[in-house]
């Protein structure tokens, strides 16, 4: 059974029966579309200023997503995100999230 998990613009399926691609992002909008998460991927959180001193609730977030986290080379996928919902990709993933600062 697949859980979903809703985010501001998109939503994040669980998919358990599919051991190489554990999860799915599923864009909404008009152009909708699907991202396939791979079991190697791993996403990391920076701040949209990585030497801002503040980071709150209205701060985007840039997000990395690393298809392969063993290499240092792309594909990668980068996107913005509230913080609410960094917070909530941090209790939701299954593949791993590298956070690069301290939420409030």
């Amino acid at each position: 059974m697949k859980e979903q998990h809703e985010f501001s613009d998109f939503t994040l399926v669980a998919t358990p029966e599919s051991p190489e691609t554990p999860m799915e992002i599923q864009i909404k909008g008009e152009m909708s579309f699907k991202i396939d998460v791979l079991a190697s991927s791993e996403f990391h959180c920076l701040g949209v200023d990585p030497k801002a001193e503040i980071h709150d609730e209205e701060s985007l977030y840039r997000v990395c997503l690393k298809l392969d986290r063993k290499t240092n080379r792309p594909p990668e996928i980068s996107f913005y995100m509230p913080l609410k919902d960094v917070k909530k990709l941090l209790e939701v993933s299954v593949v791993p999230v590298d956070i690069g600062f301290n939420t409030p």
